[in-house]
């Protein structure tokens, strides 16, 4: 189980910055495209979005963060390892990735 745990907090890990790299990504094109005049950022529902993404972005990485400093210190981390490498895993199943392509943004 400890190799597992290493192995998915290296994968959540990897997760996370993906999702940071996506929401990143995404705020450049609110703010390059324009609709009726303006930046799509300075509409409050795409705002609502890009921060509640954010939001989970930042939450994703506390945990892993907490969770490897666990795992240094010698402690169980089997159901944390596993939760934290769900969570980024989320954006990558679509459920979380739809405010990105609301915006019109290419996602591949």
């Amino acid at each position: 189980m400890k190799a597992l745990d290493r192995g998915r907090l290296h994968i959540s890990a990897i997760g996370v910055a993906m999702t940071e790299r996506l929401i990143d990504d995404s705020l450049r094109y609110a703010m390059d495209r324009k609709q009726f005049g303006q930046s799509i950022a300075e509409f409050q529902l795409v705002q609502a979005m890009l921060a509640d993404s954010r939001t989970e972005a930042y939450a994703a990485r506390c945990m892993v963060l907490e969770t490897a400093r666990r795992k240094d210190r010698g402690e169980d981390v089997s159901t944390d390892a596993a939760c934290s490498k769900f969570s980024p895993e989320r954006w990558w199943d679509g459920s979380q990735i739809v405010p990105c392509r609301s915006m019109g943004a290419p996602v591949t």
